[in-house]
Protein backbone atom coordinates (compact mmCIF):
# COMPACT_ATOMS: atom_id res chain seq x y z
CA UNK A 1 0.00 0.00 0.00
CA UNK A 2 1.38 3.41 -1.00
CA UNK A 3 1.74 6.29 1.45
CA UNK A 4 -1.10 8.24 -0.20
CA UNK A 5 -3.45 5.24 0.01
CA UNK A 6 -2.54 4.76 3.69
CA UNK A 7 -3.22 8.44 4.43
CA UNK A 8 -6.51 8.22 2.59
CA UNK A 9 -7.42 5.14 4.61
CA UNK A 10 -6.70 6.90 7.91
CA UNK A 11 -8.74 9.95 6.86
CA UNK A 12 -11.67 7.79 5.75
CA UNK A 13 -11.50 5.86 9.03
CA UNK A 14 -11.81 8.97 11.22
CA UNK A 15 -14.48 10.53 9.00
CA UNK A 16 -16.34 7.22 9.15
CA UNK A 17 -16.22 7.15 12.96
CA UNK A 18 -17.61 10.69 13.15
CA UNK A 19 -20.36 9.89 10.63
CA UNK A 20 -21.21 6.66 12.47
CA UNK A 21 -21.63 8.57 15.74
CA UNK A 22 -24.06 11.02 14.14
CA UNK A 23 -26.00 8.25 12.38
CA UNK A 24 -26.44 6.18 15.53
CA UNK A 25 -27.64 9.23 17.49
CA UNK A 26 -29.88 10.58 14.73
CA UNK A 27 -30.52 7.82 12.15
CA UNK A 28 -32.44 10.15 9.82
CA UNK A 29 -29.19 12.08 9.32
CA UNK A 30 -27.86 8.94 7.62
CA UNK A 31 -30.60 9.26 5.01
CA UNK A 32 -29.77 12.98 4.69
CA UNK A 33 -26.12 12.10 4.03
CA UNK A 34 -27.24 9.64 1.33
CA UNK A 35 -29.41 12.30 -0.32
CA UNK A 36 -26.40 14.63 -0.65
CA UNK A 37 -23.96 11.87 -1.56
CA UNK A 38 -25.90 9.79 -4.11
CA UNK A 39 -25.92 12.17 -7.12
CA UNK A 40 -22.15 12.61 -6.87
CA UNK A 41 -21.22 9.01 -6.07
CA UNK A 42 -20.29 8.12 -9.65
CA UNK A 43 -18.58 11.44 -10.42
CA UNK A 44 -16.48 11.24 -7.27
CA UNK A 45 -15.38 7.69 -8.10
CA UNK A 46 -14.54 8.71 -11.68
CA UNK A 47 -12.44 11.69 -10.62
CA UNK A 48 -10.65 9.70 -7.91
CA UNK A 49 -9.83 6.91 -10.35
CA UNK A 50 -9.98 3.14 -10.03
CA UNK A 51 -7.61 2.89 -7.04
CA UNK A 52 -8.35 2.62 -3.34
CA UNK A 53 -9.73 6.19 -2.97
CA UNK A 54 -12.27 5.66 -5.76
CA UNK A 55 -13.34 2.26 -4.43
CA UNK A 56 -13.69 3.56 -0.87
CA UNK A 57 -15.68 6.60 -2.03
CA UNK A 58 -18.04 4.39 -4.00
CA UNK A 59 -18.66 2.13 -1.00
CA UNK A 60 -19.77 4.94 1.33
CA UNK A 61 -23.45 4.66 0.41
CA UNK A 62 -23.48 0.90 0.96
CA UNK A 63 -21.84 1.23 4.39
CA UNK A 64 -24.38 3.87 5.50
CA UNK A 65 -27.27 1.76 4.22
CA UNK A 66 -26.10 -1.36 6.07
CA UNK A 67 -25.63 0.60 9.31
CA UNK A 68 -29.13 2.05 9.03
CA UNK A 69 -30.57 -1.39 8.22
CA UNK A 70 -29.03 -2.83 11.40
CA UNK A 71 -30.42 0.12 13.39
CA UNK A 72 -33.94 -0.57 12.08
CA UNK A 73 -33.79 -4.35 12.49
CA UNK A 74 -32.71 -4.09 16.14
CA UNK A 75 -35.31 -1.47 17.04
CA UNK A 76 -38.87 -2.74 17.53
CA UNK A 77 -40.21 0.80 17.26
CA UNK A 78 -38.51 1.54 13.95
CA UNK A 79 -39.18 -1.89 12.45
CA UNK A 80 -42.87 -1.57 13.35
CA UNK A 81 -43.06 1.51 11.11
CA UNK A 82 -42.29 -0.60 8.02
CA UNK A 83 -45.21 -2.50 6.44
CA UNK A 84 -44.75 -6.24 6.99
CA UNK A 85 -45.23 -7.16 3.27
CA UNK A 86 -42.31 -4.86 2.33
CA UNK A 87 -40.02 -6.56 4.84
CA UNK A 88 -41.15 -10.00 3.65
CA UNK A 89 -40.68 -9.20 -0.06
CA UNK A 90 -37.26 -7.55 0.35
CA UNK A 91 -35.79 -10.19 2.69
CA UNK A 92 -37.08 -13.06 0.52
CA UNK A 93 -35.63 -11.55 -2.64
CA UNK A 94 -32.29 -10.97 -0.90
CA UNK A 95 -32.13 -14.52 0.45
CA UNK A 96 -32.94 -16.01 -2.95
CA UNK A 97 -30.29 -13.79 -4.55
CA UNK A 98 -27.71 -14.95 -2.00
CA UNK A 99 -28.65 -18.56 -2.74
CA UNK A 100 -28.26 -17.90 -6.46
CA UNK A 101 -24.86 -16.31 -5.87
CA UNK A 102 -23.53 -19.75 -4.89
CA UNK A 103 -23.58 -20.55 -8.62
CA UNK A 104 -21.20 -17.66 -9.35
CA UNK A 105 -17.64 -19.00 -9.62
CA UNK A 106 -16.04 -15.76 -8.39
CA UNK A 107 -16.92 -14.74 -4.80
CA UNK A 108 -15.98 -11.11 -5.45
CA UNK A 109 -18.21 -11.06 -8.52
CA UNK A 110 -21.11 -12.52 -6.53
CA UNK A 111 -20.74 -9.92 -3.77
CA UNK A 112 -20.52 -7.16 -6.36
CA UNK A 113 -23.72 -8.41 -7.99
CA UNK A 114 -25.61 -8.50 -4.68
CA UNK A 115 -24.36 -5.00 -3.87
CA UNK A 116 -25.46 -3.54 -7.23
CA UNK A 117 -28.73 -5.34 -7.90
CA UNK A 118 -30.26 -6.19 -4.52
CA UNK A 119 -28.72 -4.20 -1.66
CA UNK A 120 -30.50 -0.94 -2.67
CA UNK A 121 -33.83 -2.65 -1.92
CA UNK A 122 -32.98 -2.28 1.78
CA UNK A 123 -33.85 1.41 1.34
CA UNK A 124 -37.50 0.28 1.34
CA UNK A 125 -37.01 -0.86 4.93
CA UNK A 126 -34.59 1.83 6.09
CA UNK A 127 -36.42 4.98 4.92
CA UNK A 128 -39.84 4.25 6.50
CA UNK A 129 -38.02 2.90 9.56
CA UNK A 130 -35.91 5.96 10.41
CA UNK A 131 -37.82 8.81 8.76
CA UNK A 132 -40.73 10.45 10.56
CA UNK A 133 -43.30 12.80 9.11
CA UNK A 134 -41.35 15.75 10.53
CA UNK A 135 -37.93 14.67 9.23
CA UNK A 136 -39.45 13.79 5.82
CA UNK A 137 -40.08 17.49 5.24
CA UNK A 138 -36.37 18.24 5.80
CA UNK A 139 -35.34 15.31 3.60
CA UNK A 140 -37.66 16.45 0.78
CA UNK A 141 -36.29 19.99 0.93
CA UNK A 142 -32.77 18.56 0.77
CA UNK A 143 -33.77 16.41 -2.22
CA UNK A 144 -35.11 19.49 -4.03
CA UNK A 145 -31.89 21.42 -3.34
CA UNK A 146 -29.61 18.56 -4.40
CA UNK A 147 -31.68 18.10 -7.57
CA UNK A 148 -30.89 21.68 -8.59
CA UNK A 149 -27.14 21.19 -8.00
CA UNK A 150 -27.07 17.87 -9.88
CA UNK A 151 -29.01 19.38 -12.79
CA UNK A 152 -26.63 22.36 -12.95
CA UNK A 153 -23.65 19.97 -13.05
CA UNK A 154 -25.33 18.07 -15.91
CA UNK A 155 -25.98 21.28 -17.86
CA UNK A 156 -22.50 22.68 -17.28
CA UNK A 157 -20.61 19.48 -18.15
CA UNK A 158 -22.78 19.12 -21.27
CA UNK A 159 -21.62 22.58 -22.36
CA UNK A 160 -17.99 21.39 -22.16
CA UNK A 161 -18.58 18.81 -24.87
CA UNK A 162 -15.76 16.38 -25.61
CA UNK A 163 -13.43 18.20 -23.22
CA UNK A 164 -15.41 16.77 -20.31
CA UNK A 165 -14.71 13.20 -21.46
CA UNK A 166 -10.99 14.00 -21.40
CA UNK A 167 -11.36 15.42 -17.88
CA UNK A 168 -12.92 12.14 -16.74
CA UNK A 169 -10.12 10.24 -18.58
CA UNK A 170 -12.69 8.42 -20.73
CA UNK A 171 -10.76 9.88 -23.67
CA UNK A 172 -8.27 9.09 -25.01
CA UNK A 173 -9.40 5.49 -25.11
CA UNK A 174 -7.08 2.96 -23.53
CA UNK A 175 -5.75 0.19 -25.71
CA UNK A 176 -8.49 -2.38 -26.33
CA UNK A 177 -11.19 -0.24 -24.64
CA UNK A 178 -14.60 -0.03 -26.29
CA UNK A 179 -15.89 3.28 -27.59
CA UNK A 180 -18.41 4.75 -25.07
CA UNK A 181 -21.30 4.67 -27.55
CA UNK A 182 -23.91 5.12 -24.80
CA UNK A 183 -22.61 8.66 -24.21
CA UNK A 184 -23.48 9.69 -27.79
CA UNK A 185 -26.68 9.76 -29.79
CA UNK A 186 -26.62 7.92 -33.10
CA UNK A 187 -24.89 10.04 -35.73
CA UNK A 188 -23.77 12.73 -33.27
CA UNK A 189 -20.26 13.71 -32.20
CA UNK A 190 -21.48 15.77 -29.24
CA UNK A 191 -21.74 13.84 -25.94
CA UNK A 192 -25.13 13.63 -24.27
CA UNK A 193 -25.51 15.15 -20.81
CA UNK A 194 -24.74 12.49 -18.20
CA UNK A 195 -22.69 13.82 -15.27
CA UNK A 196 -22.75 13.62 -12.32
CA UNK A 197 -24.05 10.09 -13.07
CA UNK A 198 -22.38 7.27 -15.01
CA UNK A 199 -24.54 7.65 -18.12
CA UNK A 200 -27.32 9.70 -19.74
CA UNK A 201 -30.10 7.20 -19.00
CA UNK A 202 -29.10 6.94 -15.34
CA UNK A 203 -28.99 10.72 -15.01
CA UNK A 204 -32.39 11.11 -16.71
CA UNK A 205 -33.95 8.47 -14.45
CA UNK A 206 -32.65 10.18 -11.31
CA UNK A 207 -34.03 13.53 -12.52
CA UNK A 208 -37.43 11.97 -13.22
CA UNK A 209 -37.53 10.62 -9.66
CA UNK A 210 -36.49 14.02 -8.25
CA UNK A 211 -39.36 15.61 -10.16
CA UNK A 212 -41.79 12.98 -8.83
CA UNK A 213 -40.77 13.83 -5.25
CA UNK A 214 -41.05 17.57 -5.90
CA UNK A 215 -44.39 17.42 -7.73
CA UNK A 216 -46.01 15.31 -5.02
CA UNK A 217 -45.14 17.75 -2.20
CA UNK A 218 -48.71 19.01 -1.98
CA UNK A 219 -47.73 21.06 1.07
CA UNK A 220 -45.53 23.25 -1.17
CA UNK A 221 -46.95 25.97 -3.40
CA UNK A 222 -47.59 24.96 -7.01
CA UNK A 223 -45.34 27.78 -8.25
CA UNK A 224 -42.50 26.53 -6.07
CA UNK A 225 -42.83 22.99 -7.42
CA UNK A 226 -42.86 24.22 -11.02
CA UNK A 227 -39.73 26.34 -10.52
CA UNK A 228 -37.89 23.47 -8.78
CA UNK A 229 -38.70 21.17 -11.72
CA UNK A 230 -37.28 23.42 -14.45
CA UNK A 231 -33.57 22.57 -14.17
CA UNK A 232 -34.15 18.79 -13.86
CA UNK A 233 -36.37 18.94 -16.97
CA UNK A 234 -33.62 20.77 -18.88
CA UNK A 235 -31.11 18.12 -17.77
CA UNK A 236 -33.40 15.33 -18.97
CA UNK A 237 -33.79 16.99 -22.38
CA UNK A 238 -30.01 17.38 -22.74
CA UNK A 239 -29.52 13.71 -21.87
CA UNK A 240 -31.51 12.82 -25.03
CA UNK A 241 -32.78 9.79 -23.11
CA UNK A 242 -36.02 8.47 -24.54
CA UNK A 243 -36.72 6.48 -21.39
CA UNK A 244 -36.18 9.64 -19.36
CA UNK A 245 -38.45 11.78 -21.54
CA UNK A 246 -41.19 9.16 -21.54
CA UNK A 247 -40.79 8.72 -17.79
CA UNK A 248 -41.15 12.48 -17.33
CA UNK A 249 -44.34 12.44 -19.40
CA UNK A 250 -45.73 9.53 -17.39
CA UNK A 251 -45.05 11.27 -14.05
CA UNK A 252 -46.83 14.40 -15.29
CA UNK A 253 -49.81 12.41 -16.54
CA UNK A 254 -50.29 10.18 -13.49
CA UNK A 255 -50.01 13.17 -11.12
CA UNK A 256 -52.65 15.08 -13.15
CA UNK A 257 -54.94 12.04 -13.26
CA UNK A 258 -54.51 11.60 -9.51
CA UNK A 259 -55.40 15.22 -8.91
CA UNK A 260 -58.46 15.02 -11.17
CA UNK A 261 -59.72 11.82 -9.58
CA UNK A 262 -59.37 13.20 -6.05
CA UNK A 263 -60.94 16.50 -7.11
CA UNK A 264 -64.10 14.64 -8.15
CA UNK A 265 -63.63 15.02 -11.91
CA UNK A 266 -65.84 12.85 -14.08
CA UNK A 267 -64.60 9.67 -15.70
CA UNK A 268 -64.99 11.22 -19.15
CA UNK A 269 -62.48 13.95 -18.32
CA UNK A 270 -60.07 11.40 -16.88
CA UNK A 271 -60.46 9.36 -20.06
CA UNK A 272 -59.59 12.38 -22.19
CA UNK A 273 -56.49 13.04 -20.10
CA UNK A 274 -55.48 9.39 -20.33
CA UNK A 275 -55.84 9.46 -24.11
CA UNK A 276 -53.76 12.62 -24.16
CA UNK A 277 -51.16 10.85 -22.08
CA UNK A 278 -50.93 8.04 -24.62
CA UNK A 279 -50.55 10.58 -27.40
CA UNK A 280 -47.87 12.44 -25.44
CA UNK A 281 -45.87 9.29 -24.80
CA UNK A 282 -46.12 8.30 -28.45
CA UNK A 283 -45.10 11.76 -29.58
CA UNK A 284 -42.08 11.86 -27.29
CA UNK A 285 -40.99 8.41 -28.41
CA UNK A 286 -41.27 9.22 -32.12
CA UNK A 287 -39.71 12.67 -31.78
CA UNK A 288 -36.71 11.53 -29.80
CA UNK A 289 -36.30 8.62 -32.20
CA UNK A 290 -36.08 11.06 -35.11
CA UNK A 291 -33.68 13.30 -33.22
CA UNK A 292 -31.41 10.41 -32.28
CA UNK A 293 -30.88 9.02 -35.79
CA UNK A 294 -30.45 10.18 -39.34
CA UNK A 295 -33.55 10.26 -41.53
CA UNK A 296 -34.12 6.88 -43.08
CA UNK A 297 -31.40 5.23 -41.01
CA UNK A 298 -31.99 2.26 -38.77
CA UNK A 299 -32.48 3.14 -35.12
CA UNK A 300 -29.72 0.98 -33.64
CA UNK A 301 -30.86 1.65 -30.08
CA UNK A 302 -34.41 0.41 -30.65
CA UNK A 303 -33.05 -2.49 -32.67
CA UNK A 304 -30.72 -3.37 -29.78
CA UNK A 305 -33.62 -3.45 -27.31
CA UNK A 306 -35.62 -5.77 -29.58
CA UNK A 307 -32.70 -8.16 -30.11
CA UNK A 308 -31.94 -8.17 -26.38
CA UNK A 309 -35.49 -9.18 -25.48
CA UNK A 310 -35.67 -11.79 -28.24
CA UNK A 311 -32.46 -13.47 -27.05
CA UNK A 312 -33.15 -13.20 -23.31
CA UNK A 313 -36.65 -14.68 -23.03
CA UNK A 314 -35.56 -18.22 -24.12
CA UNK A 315 -32.62 -18.05 -21.68
CA UNK A 316 -34.97 -17.03 -18.87
CA UNK A 317 -37.26 -20.00 -19.53
CA UNK A 318 -34.44 -22.50 -19.97
CA UNK A 319 -32.65 -21.49 -16.77
CA UNK A 320 -35.36 -21.07 -14.14
CA UNK A 321 -32.87 -20.73 -11.27
CA UNK A 322 -30.64 -18.21 -13.02
CA UNK A 323 -27.00 -18.20 -14.01
CA UNK A 324 -25.69 -16.73 -10.77
CA UNK A 325 -25.72 -13.25 -9.26
CA UNK A 326 -23.20 -10.87 -10.81
CA UNK A 327 -22.98 -12.66 -14.16
CA UNK A 328 -25.65 -10.66 -16.00
CA UNK A 329 -25.73 -7.08 -17.24
CA UNK A 330 -23.02 -4.59 -18.26
CA UNK A 331 -21.50 -4.57 -14.75
CA UNK A 332 -20.59 -8.25 -15.16
CA UNK A 333 -18.05 -7.20 -17.82
CA UNK A 334 -15.76 -6.11 -14.96
CA UNK A 335 -15.22 -9.78 -14.07
CA UNK A 336 -15.64 -11.75 -17.28
CA UNK A 337 -14.98 -11.28 -20.97
CA UNK A 338 -18.27 -12.99 -21.88
CA UNK A 339 -21.01 -11.55 -19.66
CA UNK A 340 -24.70 -12.21 -20.28
CA UNK A 341 -25.77 -8.81 -21.60
CA UNK A 342 -29.40 -7.74 -21.47
CA UNK A 343 -31.12 -4.37 -21.75
CA UNK A 344 -33.69 -4.78 -18.99
CA UNK A 345 -33.36 -4.62 -15.22
CA UNK A 346 -36.23 -7.08 -14.84
CA UNK A 347 -34.45 -9.57 -17.08
CA UNK A 348 -31.18 -8.98 -15.21
CA UNK A 349 -32.90 -10.22 -12.04
CA UNK A 350 -34.54 -13.15 -13.82
CA UNK A 351 -31.46 -14.31 -15.72
CA UNK A 352 -29.06 -14.12 -12.80
CA UNK A 353 -31.26 -15.11 -9.81
CA UNK A 354 -34.13 -16.99 -11.41
CA UNK A 355 -37.67 -16.49 -12.64
CA UNK A 356 -39.09 -16.56 -9.09
CA UNK A 357 -36.98 -13.55 -8.07
CA UNK A 358 -38.19 -11.58 -11.08
CA UNK A 359 -41.82 -12.49 -10.30
CA UNK A 360 -41.38 -11.50 -6.64
CA UNK A 361 -39.83 -8.20 -7.69
CA UNK A 362 -42.75 -7.40 -10.01
CA UNK A 363 -45.17 -8.41 -7.23
CA UNK A 364 -43.33 -6.02 -4.90
CA UNK A 365 -43.78 -3.18 -7.40
CA UNK A 366 -47.49 -3.96 -7.70
CA UNK A 367 -47.90 -3.96 -3.91
CA UNK A 368 -46.04 -0.65 -3.54
CA UNK A 369 -48.09 0.94 -6.32
CA UNK A 370 -51.43 -0.33 -4.96
CA UNK A 371 -50.72 0.85 -1.41
CA UNK A 372 -49.56 4.22 -2.68
CA UNK A 373 -52.71 4.65 -4.75
CA UNK A 374 -54.88 3.90 -1.71
CA UNK A 375 -53.69 7.09 -0.01
CA UNK A 376 -55.84 10.20 -0.03
CA UNK A 377 -53.13 12.85 -0.35
CA UNK A 378 -50.81 13.60 -3.26
CA UNK A 379 -47.87 13.32 -0.85
CA UNK A 380 -48.56 9.63 -0.26
CA UNK A 381 -48.75 9.22 -4.04
CA UNK A 382 -44.97 9.81 -4.31
CA UNK A 383 -44.22 6.08 -4.41
CA UNK A 384 -46.53 5.37 -7.35
CA UNK A 385 -45.36 8.45 -9.26
CA UNK A 386 -41.69 7.43 -8.89
CA UNK A 387 -42.35 3.80 -9.84
CA UNK A 388 -44.46 4.82 -12.85
CA UNK A 389 -41.78 7.25 -14.03
CA UNK A 390 -39.10 4.56 -13.79
CA UNK A 391 -41.03 1.70 -15.43
CA UNK A 392 -39.88 2.28 -19.01
CA UNK A 393 -36.28 2.53 -17.85
CA UNK A 394 -36.62 -0.65 -15.77
CA UNK A 395 -38.16 -2.66 -18.58
CA UNK A 396 -35.86 -1.68 -21.45
CA UNK A 397 -32.62 -0.69 -19.69
CA UNK A 398 -30.42 -2.01 -16.86
CA UNK A 399 -30.23 1.47 -15.29
CA UNK A 400 -31.12 0.24 -11.80
CA UNK A 401 -27.80 -1.59 -11.72
CA UNK A 402 -26.42 1.87 -11.01
CA UNK A 403 -26.58 2.46 -7.26
CA UNK A 404 -27.11 6.21 -7.51
CA UNK A 405 -30.27 5.68 -9.56
CA UNK A 406 -31.69 2.70 -7.65
CA UNK A 407 -31.07 4.22 -4.21
CA UNK A 408 -32.87 7.37 -5.36
CA UNK A 409 -35.90 5.40 -6.59
CA UNK A 410 -36.33 3.49 -3.33
CA UNK A 411 -35.75 6.69 -1.35
CA UNK A 412 -38.73 8.25 -3.17
CA UNK A 413 -40.88 5.18 -2.55
CA UNK A 414 -39.89 5.20 1.13
CA UNK A 415 -40.84 8.87 1.49
CA UNK A 416 -44.23 8.10 -0.03
CA UNK A 417 -44.82 5.38 2.56
CA UNK A 418 -43.82 7.72 5.38
CA UNK A 419 -46.55 10.10 4.17
CA UNK A 420 -49.02 7.20 3.85
CA UNK A 421 -48.25 6.11 7.41
CA UNK A 422 -48.81 9.62 8.72
CA UNK A 423 -52.08 9.82 6.81
CA UNK A 424 -53.29 6.51 8.23
CA UNK A 425 -52.30 7.53 11.76
CA UNK A 426 -54.28 10.74 11.38
CA UNK A 427 -57.30 8.81 10.13
CA UNK A 428 -57.09 6.32 13.01
CA UNK A 429 -56.80 9.21 15.48
CA UNK A 430 -59.93 10.84 14.11
CA UNK A 431 -61.85 7.55 14.23
CA UNK A 432 -60.78 6.92 17.81
CA UNK A 433 -61.91 10.42 18.78
CA UNK A 434 -65.31 9.86 17.15
CA UNK A 435 -65.71 6.51 18.87
CA UNK A 436 -64.82 8.06 22.24
CA UNK A 437 -67.53 10.77 21.95
CA UNK A 438 -70.85 10.01 23.69
CA UNK A 439 -73.78 9.39 21.39
CA UNK A 440 -75.88 11.99 23.21
CA UNK A 441 -74.88 15.05 25.16
CA UNK A 442 -75.70 14.91 28.87
CA UNK A 443 -78.05 17.80 29.86
CA UNK A 444 -76.15 20.51 31.66
CA UNK A 445 -78.37 20.35 34.72
CA UNK A 446 -77.60 16.66 35.25
CA UNK A 447 -73.80 17.07 35.20
CA UNK A 448 -72.07 16.28 38.49
CA UNK A 449 -70.41 18.93 40.62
Amino acid sequence: MSGSDFSTGILVFFVGIIALTFILRRPWLGVAILVVYLPFNSLGSQLLGGGTPGIVFGAVKDSILLILFVVVIFSKTKLARVPVPIVAFVITILLLAIASSLQTPNVQQALYGIRNDYLPLLMLIVVPGVITERSSVSISKLVAFVAQIAALVAIYTYSLGLAWLFTLKIFPLASGAEFPASLFSQGSVVPRAFSPYTGPNEMALAMVIFIAIICCRSDWKLKTRIVLSILPIVAISLSQSRSGLIGLGIVAVVVVIRWLSRAGAGSALIGVVTAGAAALVGFLSITTNLLSSDAGATDLSAQGHAVSFAESIPKLISSLFGAGVGQVGPRAALFTSSPILVESYWLVLGLEAGLLVMVLYIALLLYLAAKSYSGRNLLSFTALAAIAGSLVSQIVLPTLQDGSASYTLWLAVGLGFVALRAEQSETNGVNETKNAMPSKLVPRGNQAG
